[in-house]
């Protein structure tokens, strides 16, 4: 039996954000990634770029650019989305087993 589980933000509780920096060292290498976030809410998507940057003891950097944009859905359109494809959809939020229509989270579990 085919599940699909996918959890997405409340529409109106995502902001154009960032930068956020995360510095991490792992062993001997640094890694640092630098978020961005852009709301485009004429059109209900969001706009994440994301620089990674993999900084090596010996003086080499490795760093790539990601550059997403995401469609933001409300409850009731992941619930028709899925009903497409899925037998039962059921969508909860904040990650319990209930939907609260001021959540800044939902979680959708779709079975085939």
């Amino acid at each position: 039996m085919p599940v699909f589980v996918a959890d997405f933000p409340q529409w109106f509780v995502v902001r154009n954000l960032g930068p956020f920096v995360w510095d991490e060292v792992h062993g001997e290498e640094r890694l640092i990634i630098t978020d961005w976030r852009e709301v485009l809410p004429g059109v209900q998507k969001v706009r994440f770029k994301r620089l990674v940057q993999i900084l090596r003891p010996n003086g080499d950097v490795r760093a790539f650019f990601v550059n997403d944009e995401l469609n933001i859905y409300t409850p009731k359109e992941i619930r028709l989305l899925g009903g497409e494809v899925f037998g039962e959809v059921k969508v909860y939020s904040d990650y319990e087993r209930k939907l609260k229509e001021n959540a800044k989270r939902f979680w959708a579990v779709m079975v085939k």
